[in-house]
């Protein structure tokens, strides 16, 4: 809320875009870190390895695709949902077994 108000003001769409990204990193790491100390869930570095590298191809995707393309922003964001599909299963992030076994219950 304090964001919000600092921020709106001020940078108006801007501001309440990165008031958002803030709190949504927050709960992000917060999350995180009650997962480590109730669950004691330890991430591998091959698991941590394979998110960082999704990320970075996310990010260079979304440059190549909205900045670069010239397509239209219907188009593009189609793409980019695709692109983050098929990436994620690349990644093993997603694993068409598991949703299976999920929608099944």
């Amino acid at each position: 809320v304090t964001l919000n108000l600092l921020l709106i003001p001020h940078y108006q769409a801007f501001g309440a875009a990165v008031a958002a990204l803030c709190t949504q990193t927050f709960i992000a790491v917060a999350m995180a870190g009650l997962c480590l100390r109730y669950y004691d869930l330890r991430p591998s570095v091959r698991g941590l390895a394979g998110l960082l590298g999704f990320a970075a191809l996310q990010l260079l995707a979304a440059w190549m695709i909205f900045r670069q393309s010239g397509l239209p922003w219907i188009a593009g964001t189609g793409l980019f949902l695709l692109q983050g599909l098929v990436s994620a299963v690349l990644f093993r992030l997603l694993d068409f077994r598991i949703l299976k076994v999920l929608a099944a219950r």
